[in-house]
Parts: structure tokens; sequence; C-alpha cells
């Protein structure tokens, strides 16, 4: 079947290959080819993920124990010994003993790459299993004046399995633009095997229908027939179909700040059901067709980010493109006296105040007072969920800072560098789940999401998180200063005090909270990117003993962490992984790299033997680029992982496979008014070349412009947003800076955009300039994409065409919420930094 979906998608499941060569005096390990590095990076993550949702799964298809498959009943008139009466009668089957055998060992994996051609195979050899077995009990009476004249039970053992199930995909591309593939088709071929034992036959051949649509793949079996001979009712039989769906877990829900946990899991539905045909004695004008579930389940089976992306691809241009050829929008040329220090040091000066703890948070204020702009006099804290995020990107930005000259910079490095030591230190002792204490398995390495004092009795009033004190959450990390005191004595850690008396051990000093285990928003690949985004240019451009020694000790623990865990991320109390780098190998060899140059062996090791995967590096940042808008912060995560890359790496070969598919990632965002993302673009370029490439002309947006031009007129334009919203402490609000850029906005300017799985939203058709963007979640505005506008919510009086100033200014904004300011420092420092922007007067 050939279709235009992305189904050539089962793409990013991935798999494993090492060869190995005989030397003439010894044996030596042959080089990896770049498709034998890629499937091992891919299938590293398989093993242990593979096997929990397998397990999952198994237990899953246990639950239909005693649970009632088919079955009716009633009440008809019937002739009995020569009288007309009225029986009662009843029909059942259940399943017993029930037992699932699931295996799901071969990890999927890719068997060519070309820039014309991406082939998978789900699993790359041999085939996945699902199999069944029970003891069916059927059961049937029937009854006269509440005698029963007649009944049966009859038990029959069946097993079924699914076996071999294999899905060969498929893309053919079009290379004629090397920073853009197109796909041409794809196509999917699943096959399988349906047999079983007992009553089941050993072979039944079935011929399947695929379908794509909307994100989800359905492969229906033909009907099938099977008479059961010894059922122990006359002219038994069943006839039944088999539907099997494939589906991304978590559907877009349109807002960008709902959280998906399910990146890594798709929902598998199989259900073989149908009718079994038979007759009861007494009662011939019964109901003699019964609905029967022979075997369903549902489960989660392993996948990846863009396996969801092009299992949504449906008959849109992939990639797919917004806003490009769009002149209006474009930002006005920044007058060439513009003072863009003024404002990094209004931000530096007030950025303490979201620095509670070392780590970046954002303020919501409780009480307004709008004569002053913003005053807080009550508050509390915002943005924990991503804390770790930021204080990465705010410790690159202050290291941008330092490298450009300006010293003062290092005591912020160093109290940034203490709050990302502390997320990871106050996930290495004890997890709080539903009440219960267990101490942690992984002391260095696992990451917390934020991290809080609690309060005591006796301390002072400690703010709280907007969402609640995290010891009122379903799970969270515990860790005192002082340790656990226990029949006298002092234990470092609530692990080494002995079992029989942890349960009446106490802390000991300030106790302190972190956000992130169990199911309760869980730690994610996308904060570890942002720390190690902030260690490494730290590390590489920070030349001070103590920030070397520091950083490399943190990137040292987090990457010994990722790979005992095969590359996922396991999390307390019960151990289980929540989230999987699995098919996110872009950023696997980047952490690989950033190991090689900071931590040494033996990670030099590792990643001279997977390096070749570099070629590759650009498929999983293809998948994301295909979808421009949708979760437009994962444009962001990719950029932190490739500069860090690009920074580290000088190996000619090496460094073209990050170089390709940081062009991939450059291509759907670079007519977006996005100042940061061009930096990196210029970051990007060999030190020699940076100043020629800020220079070249933008054809992409007004050809007039250079890049370095262009970046100083979307800095000055965020600017004029921040003197319109900054707060009495000198802090921006999220509010809309400019509402009369979207006031009047005609039905012309607007467009149902439709993402991959069929949500639509109404966004601009170009690219809003940053002062007039919606300002409900800029806390850091180079990860929202630039053409949200302010009426796109639920409130009816939101979705005015065209709205007034008033209703922008009302529905764009959250104007309670402070920002750090974390986005202009990054980006002013880093422009500092390269050259595109002149350095300040030092003191």
């Amino acid at each position: 079947m050939r279709t235009r979906s992305t189904v050539a998608a089962l793409a990013i499941l991935f798999a494993v290959a090492a060869a190995a060569a005989p030397a003439p005096a010894r044996q030596e390990r042959a080089a990896l080819t770049p498709l034998e590095a890629t499937n091992r990076l891919l299938a590293q993550p398989w093993a242990a993920f593979g096997k929990q949702l397998e397990i999952d799964a198994e237990h899953g298809i246990e639950g239909f124990e005693g649970k009632k498959l088919a079955g009716g009943g009633g009440s008809v008139g019937i002739t009995y010994k020569g009288v007309g009466v009225t029986a009662k009668w009843e029909f059942g089957v259940k399943a017993r003993n029930v037992l699932a055998n699931f295996d799901l060992t071969s990890p999927p994996g890719i068997v060519a790459a070309s820039p014309t051609l991406l082939a998978f195979d789900a699993p790359r050899t041999g085939g996945w299993r699902f199999g069944y077995q029970a003891i069916y009990e059927t059961y049937a009476w029937v009854k006269v004046a509440g005698t029963k004249i007649w009944q049966k039970t009859y038990l029959w053992p069946m097993a079924i399995s699914i076996q071999d199930f294999r899905i060969p995909a498929r893309a053919v591309l079009n290379s004629s633009e090397p920073d853009r593939p197109r796909l041409i088709s794809a196509t999917i071929t699943p096959t399988m095997k349906l047999g079983g034992s007992g009553l089941f036959p050993a072979v039944i051949p079935v011929t399947f229908r695929t379908t794509v649509e909307q994100g989800k793949l359905t492969m229906v079996a033909d009907a099938f027939s099977m008479p059961i001979a010894e059922f122990g009712f006359a002219n038994a039989r069943i006839e039944a179909g088999l539907r099997i769906v494939l589906q991304p877990l978590s559907a877009n829900t349109g807002d960008e700040d709902i959280i998906d946990f399910g990146k890594n899991r798709m929902k598998m539905t199989v259900a073989m059901t149908g009718t079994l045909k038979t007759s009861i004695p007494y009662v011939p004008s019964a109901k003699e067709s019964f609905g029967i579930d022979l075997f369903a389940f549902k489960a989660n089976v392993p996948t990846t980010p863009e396996l969801n992306d092009l299992l949504h691809l449906t008959k849109q241009p992939t990639p797919r493109s917004w806003g490009e050829g769009q002149t209006k929008g474009w930002v006005p040329e920044a007058p060439a006296n513009v003072d863009y220090a003024t404002t990094a040091a209004s931000l530096e000066a007030g950025i303490d105040d979201h620095l509670p703890y070392g780590a970046i948070l954002s303020i919501d204020c409780t009480t307004l007072r709008p004569s002053v702009r913003l005053r807080c006099d009550d508050y509390t804290w915002a943005g924990a969920e991503d804390s770790a995020i930021w204080t990465g990107h705010y410790l690159a930005a202050e290291s941008f800072r330092y490298a450009s000259g300006d010293l003062a910079a290092l005591p912020r490095i160093e109290k940034a560098l203490a709050g990302i030591e502390r997320l990871f230190w106050v996930a290495g002792d004890v997890a709080i789940s539903d009440g219960a204490r267990v101490p942690v398995k992984y002391q260095r390495g696992l990451l917390s999401r934020s991290a809080m004092p609690f309060r005591t009795r006796r301390g002072p009033p400690v703010a709280q998180y907007s969402e609640g004190p995290v010891n009122q959450r379903k799970c969270y990390y515990q860790r005192p200063e002082g340790g656990w005191k226990a029949a006298g004595r002092t234990y470092a850690r609530l692990a080494l005090v002995p079992k029989a008396q942890r349960a009446a051990a106490e802390p000991v000093g300030t106790v302190w909270g972190g956000w992130g285990c169990d199911d309760d928003h869980p730690v994610t690949k996308d904060q570890y990117t942002g720390v190690f985004y902030g260690l490494t240019v730290a590390n590489r451009l920070v030349a001070n003993t103590g920030v070397q020694s520091r950083t490399r000790t943190l990137i040292r623990d987090a990457l010994d962490y990722l790979w005992s865990t095969g590359w996922n991320i396991r999390v307390p109390p019960k151990d289980r992984i929540e989230e999987s780098f699995l098919g996110d190998f872009s950023k696997q060899m980047a952490f690989l790299r950033i190991g090689a140059s900071i931590v040494g062996q033996p990670y030099v090791d590792r990643y001279a033997e997977l390096s070749p995967a570099n070629e590759h590096a650009w498929i999983p940042i293809w998948f994301k680029a295909t979808e421009p808008v949708i979760q437009y912060y994962g444009f962001n995560l990719s950029h932190a992982a490739l500069t860090s890359a690009l920074l580290l790496e000088d190996d000619p070969v090496r460094r073209a496979g990050f170089t390709r598919a940081h062009s991939i990632l450059w291509r759907p965002v670079r007519h977006h008014h996005n100042a940061y993302f061009a930096l990196l673009r210029v970051l990007a370029q060999p030190p020699a070349q940076r100043a020629i490439f800020a220079q070249t002309k933008t054809p992409w947006l007004d050809p007039t412009m250079t890049v370095e031009k262009e970046i100083r007129s979307v800095l000055y334009d965020w600017i004029r947003r921040y003197d319109a919203v900054k707060t009495s402490s000198g802090m921006p609000a999220s509010s809309v800076g400019d509402p009369t850029v979207q006031a009047g906005m005609l039905p012309s300017e607007l467009a149902q955009y439709v993402a991959f799985d069929g949500s639509t939203r109404r966004l601009s058709v170009f690219a809003l300039p940053v002062r007039g963007r919606s300002g409900r979640d800029k806390d850091f505005v180079w990860q929202r994409d630039p053409f949200d506008t302010a009426f796109r919510g639920s409130d009816a009086t939101c979705q005015t065409i065209p709205p007034t100033a008033a209703e922008v200014a009302r529905c764009g904004s959250r104007p309670n919420r402070v920002h750090p300011g974390v986005d202009y420092l990054l980006a002013y420092w880093l422009g500092v930094y390269v050259g595109v922007l002149p350095k300040p007067p030092l003191p």
C-alpha cells in the first residue's frame, strides 16, 4: 500500500547491530558503519524500556481473569412435558487461568538512510509476539418454575498468538534542497501470522487492510469462521475478525503549557471480536448468536516523538511551512544608537529575586497594584516544572558574559552552579510517594525539576509554589542538610540507616524538597538537555578552576546515570522508566561528545565508537522540522544540544553530521524573527567564519538586511516590549507589549493551522514582531512560536475578529506573572560574545 502518511515512520523505533572482524594477531572489533552505530544507539534504551512495557501489557491482559466474554439470557415460552410454560435461560463464557506472553525483545531499526531514502523495519530482525492463553468456561442453564431442567458447563482451553508481527516502512525523499528534504511518498506493509492451540487452529491465514489517518494506523483482518465440534452445544461456530490500532498515547491539546509524558509510549489496541453461534436445548427460539471477545487488550508499546509525528503526517506537504514569504510583520531595521546594554544591566539587577535558591523561577503576584505597574506584596513561585532548563540557560548566558570579558559574571555563574548542584543533590536521598518514604537508588546523576526548603514551624515564612507546597504533591524528593538521625547516630542518607530503624529516623537540619518523581511530573530529557547546555558552555568558556571542576563533576554524574539506565530516565520510588531518549540519538551523540571532551574516559572511547552515527544526526532533527508550530519548544532544546556538540567537535568528519543537522533545524525557523536562534546559527560557524556569516543577506526575510541587522532589530523589538511591560522590580510581566500590533487584524491575516493530529488553531499568517506577541507564556520568548495570537482562547470575548487593542491586551496577558528575562540576557551576551552586539563599557 502506498500513502503520503509518514508511516514510513516506523522509522524511529530502531535497532542494534555490532560487527567483529578478525585481525591477524588478535580479535579486534571492526569500526561501526554509520547505520550500525545509529542502530546501536537506538537499541540501547529499547531493552529495558521495551521489557517494562512488555510486562505492563502482560499484567493488563491478565486482568481478563474472570471477565464475561460473551453471554445473554432472558425468558421465553416453551412446551415442557406437553405443557406451555415460561422458561428462563442464561448463557455465558468467562476466561479462567489467563496468562499473557508478549515478546518485544527485538528492537526496530533503520535499514537504509540517505538523502533520498529512509527505510525502517519494526523490528529490525525477527518479529514481535502478542500471546494469550486461557481456559474458556462456557455455561448455560434453563429454568422452569425455579427448577433447572437443563444445565451445561464446558471448559475449552485455547491459546491465541499474533506472531512475527512486522511493520516495514519506506520513505522516498526529494533532496534537491539539502536543508529541507521533502517527503515524496511512503509505503507501509505490515505482516503477521495468526494462530494458536487448543480449540484455536494452529494457523489461520489472514489478509490485512491497512489505513493511516490523523496519526492512527489501523490494520483490519478479513473475517474468519471456526467450527467448534466439541463445544458441548449443537452447531457451535465462531465467526470473528481481528483489528489492530496503533496511535500516539497523548493527543496534542493545542496548549503548549500542557506537558506531554506520552512521548515514548504508543497505545496498541488489539481486538479479536465476533459472534459465537450455538443452540440451547429447550429454547430453540432463544437468541442463538452472541457477541464474543476472543482476544482483546490495550497496551503501551515503545515509540519515539519522531514516530508519533510521522504517524500524524497525512496528505499535507512534508515538512510543513508556515509564514514563509510574508512581508507583513517584518521588523524594521533598528536605529544605530540602540542601547542594548542598559536593558541587560536592568535585568541583571533584578534577576536575583528570581534565584531564591540558586535556580531560576518566575513569580506570581497575588496582590496587584496597577498604579505602580506591578508590585508583589504577596507572591508564589512559578515555573517550577522547567526550573532546571532555565537555570541551565541562565548559566550559559552568564558564561557568554564572562567570555566577553565581564568578570562580574563569575559570582552569578557560581550561584547558578550551586542551584544546579542542589537540583541533583535533592533527588539523591529519599522519595516520598503517597506518604511512603523510600530511599532513592541513584545517589548521583538523577535530576529534580526544582528544589525548595520546607517551611518549619519556628522558621520564617517561605513562599510556596503557585501549584501548592511540594510536600503536598503525590510524589516529591526529601533531603535534610544534616542527614538522618536514628538510634543516637546520624547518617548521611536514609539508605545508610539500618532498615529496622528507618521508619523512626528523623531529618537533621534544613529539609529540602524536590519535584519530579513517580508519575507526578517526572523529570524529562528536556530538563537534562537544558542543564547539559549550561554546564557545557560554562566549562568551555569560563577559565576558572572551580567552575571547571564543578561542571565536570555534574556532567560526569549525569552521564553516568543516563548510561547506566540505557538512556532511560528511571525515577523513584518504583525505579520505573517514565521517559526515554529512545529515538533521540542526535541528543545522545551530543551528550557523548560533551562527555568525551569534558569528562574523558570512558566517554572518549564510547564517543569514538559511536561517532559514525553523527552522519545520521539529521534524521530526528528532520522529523522535528516537519511540524514548525506545535510544541515549538522542541526547536530550542534541539538547538541547545547541537550547540553543545558544535562548541566541542573540531574533527571535520564528525562535525559534518552535527552541522547538517543544525542546517535542517535552522531552515523552518529562519523567518520567525528569532534572534536567539539566529545567534546560535552564527555561533555554529567555525570561529573564523562567524563575522562573515553575520554579514550575509537574509533573502528569507527582508533581502536588504544582513543576519546581524536582523538580530539587532529583533532584540530592539524585545526592548520595546520590555519598556511597556516591565514591573516596578524592573522585570518583565507576562503581558502584550504593544496590543495595537494585533488589534484590527483581518480574517485574511489569520488562518486555521491544522496540526498533524487533526487539531486546529487559528494563527497569524505572518510572524508577529516580538513586542506584539501574546504575553501569556513569554518566560522564554524564543521557545514560543511567533504566530500565536491573543484571541484563540475559550472565552467568547477573546474570539472577536477584528479585535480591539483592549481585547488583545486582556486576552493575551497573564499580568500577575513576572519573568526573569533569561531570554534577553542569553541572546544579549551571546550576541556580544560572537561580535554581533557591541561590548558594554566595563566598570
